[in-house]
């Protein structure tokens, strides 16, 4: 049985051991005490927690917010906490500590600093210096000294900023880019604002000429991302980022200002997407002879599709990256593991078929999902899904779905989904809330010729009603008449859900099958994320794991992730627009951390040799990395630990 010890986090135990100690022997002379402690005020923890909250608030916790995951934000007095922490439905509470100077320790983990070196303001070695460094994310806060040259007058080494959800400003110089450089190409097909450096310049050195520039990063988390690829520290000239004089492309791609659009309409996702990717690339080859070498870096994803790599994003990218010479893109592996909550649940079916009972929470639905975008205010009212995959032309798949606690007598009816192909999709009302199913085959035809990828899915989409979910507990009844593999994911961000309870040995929640989109694809580097702080360097607990889910027959699939990256506690540069916005660095945890490291990563390679092609670089990349640690596998971090130095000394 545990002691109220084991639920503090260290920055917690040390608070509470200096209240026991002054309640025991009073103020002491020479004895400092933490700060919460000397005021005996209210204080606030993270409360990780299980069942009703009703009875830890009867005892003293006064909730500010509720999260995912059974986590709680909440208030304290020192005198309550013991009572509060013996509470059995008490996990964990804590304060956390003060941040540590994290790119001071991963940058050295992967060994970049010796690569390079750094004295008297100055930088030596191979700092990618005439190497593009793409970042597709939600802006770049150009005025961040950490982006400009080492030297001399404020001078950017941002090349061009592609702001997508802006719009050229009438009676202004601003512009949309050209045309030729995004993915379609045609004349008029172009949107956004392009802001290239002798713009960013004029603003920077406060001449008369200067335009405005309206480009913010409204999150933070892309000038983050890009500090930690291509950051040189110039303000403190310390926090150095790993390829600290390369040059940088930024395309606002995430909370955009305004949906982007052009005489023909609101422009797709996925037009986005590849017109991001392109516009890096063409930027690059137009500022040649010689052109370039580029790495991208897309620190995003998509949790919720079939996880095999061949979606459209997938596929585009292979086609533009794999064996193509000096260019790379780098993804984040994702940050879906959750062991208490997993949210992705295997079905194996047995020879015959059978029928199981899967009991999900719908939680967090009464609370809105509102933007990061500080800049702008939107309220995100979308419908949370499970969706499952299988193969197609295996057995046949049924699911019904029960809501289990509505006030009804007697046990409700469970409503029976659509089969597969049916015309349209089954509404089925739970009081005034609606979810639809729906049951199709998705296809991918994928790129270069090579044939088509089909697997059936069954979607359970919930709807908000006056943007609100409703919580409660649902059941779907999934049945086979056959064999058959079924892979299930949960959403779970923000409202989400979670498996509570299943009938049978052959339902199998797990932490695997978790690769975002496009990091699934061939000749994309998947990153996973590790602590380079700890003693033994754990990989994170939420880095999505492999390996790509298959459905029947496909072409082959690469092994996911291909590499970790230090991904936890690292700070970086942040922006002045951004969630924190009186500190220049902040904190952030997660794969797209992970990810600018190796992109700034290949930065070196490339300004060493920029002809190496993607698998080339892989190469260089498994032959040197630390191997996975047992348990860990290469599900869990691929081919182990960056070492960016080893990698470099083999280019020939």
């Amino acid at each position: 049985m545990s002691s109220i010890w084991d639920k503090f986090d260290s920055g917690l135990s040390r608070i509470y051991r200096d209240y026991l100690r002054l309640q025991e022997h009073g103020p002491r002379a020479g004895v400092r005490l933490h700060h919460i402690v000397e005021q005996d005020k209210r204080f606030q923890v993270l409360m990780v927690y299980e069942g009703d909250i009703a009875e830890i608030e009867a005892l003293g916790f006064r909730t500010i917010s509720i999260g995912e995951f059974g986590r709680a934000t909440g208030s304290v007095m020192l005198s309550d906490i013991e009572g509060i922490a013996a509470h059995p439905n008490v996990i964990r509470l804590l304060v956390g500590q003060s941040p540590k100077r994290l790119l001071d320790v991963s940058v050295p983990n992967i060994n970049a600093n010796q690569v390079w070196h750094y004295s008297n303001r100055a930088f030596t070695g191979n700092t990618g210096a005439g190497v593009i460094v793409g970042i597709i994310d939600s802006g770049i806060d150009f005025q961040h000294p950490c982006f400009f040259k080492t030297t001399g007058p404020d001078t950017t080494r941002i090349k061009r900023i592609w702001d997508m959800g802006l719009s050229p400003k009438p009676g202004t110089s601003e512009e949309s880019p050209d045309p030729n450089l995004l993915e379609r190409g045609p004349a008029g097909n172009t949107y956004g604002v392009e802001y290239k450096d002798n713009v960013i310049n004029d603003v920077l050195q406060g001449r008369l000429q200067a335009t405005s520039i309206r480009h913010r990063d409204c999150s933070g988390h892309g000038t983050h991302v890009a500090s930690i690829a291509a950051g040189n520290g110039r303000d403190m000239f310390e926090l150095i980022g790993v390829a600290p004089e390369a040059e940088i492309v930024v395309v606002k791609y995430l909370d955009l200002e305004e949906e982007p659009s052009t005489a023909d309409g609101f422009v797709p996702d996925i037009q986005q997407f590849k017109d991001a990717i392109m516009y890096i690339l063409n930027t690059a080859r137009a500022m040649g002879p010689p052109v370039p070498a580029v790495v991208i870096n897309y620190s995003l994803g998509h949790d919720m599709g079939p996880h095999d790599g061949f979606t459209e994003r997938e596929e585009f990218l292979r086609h533009e990256f794999l064996d193509k010479r000096g260019q790379a893109f780098v993804a984040a592996a994702g940050n879906e593991a959750h062991p208490d909550f997993p949210q992705h649940v295997r079905i194996e079916f047995p020879p015959g078929g059978g029928t199981c009972d899967l009991s999900f929470l719908l939680w967090g639905g009464q609370t809105k999902n509102s933007s990061r975008d500080t800049c702008i205010e939107k309220i995100i009212s979308s419908p949370v899904e499970i969706v499952f995959y299988y193969p197609s032309g295996g057995g046949t798949f049924s699911a019904a779905l029960q809501r289990l606690d509505l006030p009804l007598t007697g046990d409700p009816d469970f409503e029976p989904g659509p089969p597969l192909g049916s015309v349209a999709p089954v509404s089925v009302a739970f009081g005034s809330h609606e979810v639809v199913l729906t049951h199709d085959t998705q296809s991918s035809v994928l790129f270069d010729s090579r044939g088509t990828v089909n697997r059936d899915r069954l979607v359970v989409s919930f709807e908000p009603l006056n943007d609100l979910h409703r919580e409660g507990t649902y059941v779907v009844r999934a049945s086979s008449d056959a064999t058959l593999t079924v892979h299930a994911w949960m959403e779970q961000n923000g409202p989400g859900f979670f498996l509570i309870h299943h009938n049978v040995n052959f339902v199998i929640p797990e932490d695997r099958f978790l690769i975002n989109s496009p990091a699934g694809a061939e000749g994309v580097i998947a990153v996973a994320s590790y602590d380079a702080a700890a003693p033994n360097q754990t990989i994170a607990e939420s880095s999505s794991r492999g390996p790509l889910a298959r459905y029947g027959v496909c072409p082959p699939q690469p092994s996911k992730p291909e590499l970790a990256a230090p991904g936890v506690g690292i700070k970086a540069a942040n922006s002045k627009d951004g969630d924190i916005p009186f500190s220049d660095r902040w904190t952030l945890n997660g794969t797209s951390m992970a990810a600018p490291h190796v992109a700034g990563a290949i930065a070196l390679l490339f300004q060493k040799d920029p002809t190496l092609n993607t698998e080339q670089i892989l190469d260089l990349f498994r032959a040197t990395a630390h191997p996975p640690v047992p348990p860990e596998t290469a599900e869990d971090v691929g081919a182990g630990r960056l070492d960016v130095l080893a990698a470099f000394d083999r280019v020939p």
